[in-house]
């Protein structure tokens, strides 16, 4: 079980807020340890991940926040434009350390090479693209927004869900992430 105290997060520096609010709840003993699904069912998903940088070195609190990024960032990569590069897909998939600056560098420079490409494109676009856009923007601009709160939330109750079953669970013993299947456009 992954744990902290009020004293680790006094220490590494938890905003007077919401570390107040912890105390409401929480024994009086600054040593008494804090499990993080408890934070993550008073407090919720930010303030248990942020309490992830105050955990207890006894328990597998690095394991868990690496494996849930990746996790995170494989659930999106259906967003990318382009193509991601295979050192990127491995990374995420099994968390080799070995990996990991490879993995770093090749999705940033991914991630120029598509900003680069979008941003010809939106200047080559823009010319005609004014009074097309104009005609239905506030319709469209709606229904984005509604969209967008859907997907939020969905995607918040997704990443709670994970994040409470490695907390409860740990990670899994293979470590791997699945990563989905990417759509053709």
């Amino acid at each position: 079980m992954i744990i902290t105290t009020k004293r680790l997060l006094r220490d590494a520096g938890a905003c007077e807020n919401r570390y107040l609010l912890l105390c409401a709840w929480t024994p009086a003993d600054d040593d008494a340890p804090i499990p993080l699904v408890d934070i993550l069912d008073q407090q919720g998903l930010d303030d248990t991940l942020w309490a992830l940088r105050a955990m207890r070195v006894d328990t597998d609190g690095t394991a868990v926040a690496r494996y849930f990024a990746r996790h995170c960032a494989a659930s999106v990569l259906h967003l990318w434009k382009c193509s991601v590069p295979p050192v990127v897909l491995e990374y995420l998939r099994s968390g080799a350390e070995g990996l990991r600056a490879a993995a770093r560098d090749a999705s940033w420079d991914a991630s120029w090479d598509a900003a680069g490409a979008a941003a010809r494109a939106a200047a080559r676009a823009a010319a005609g693209a004014a009074a097309r856009a104009a005609a239905g923007a506030a319709a469209r601009d709606a229904s984005w927004a509604a969209a967008g709160d859907a997907a939020w939330e969905a995607s918040r109750a997704a990443q709670i869900a994970c994040l409470r079953r490695l907390l409860t669970e740990g990670v899994p013993a293979d470590g791997i992430v699945e990563i989905p299947q990417r759509r053709t456009r």
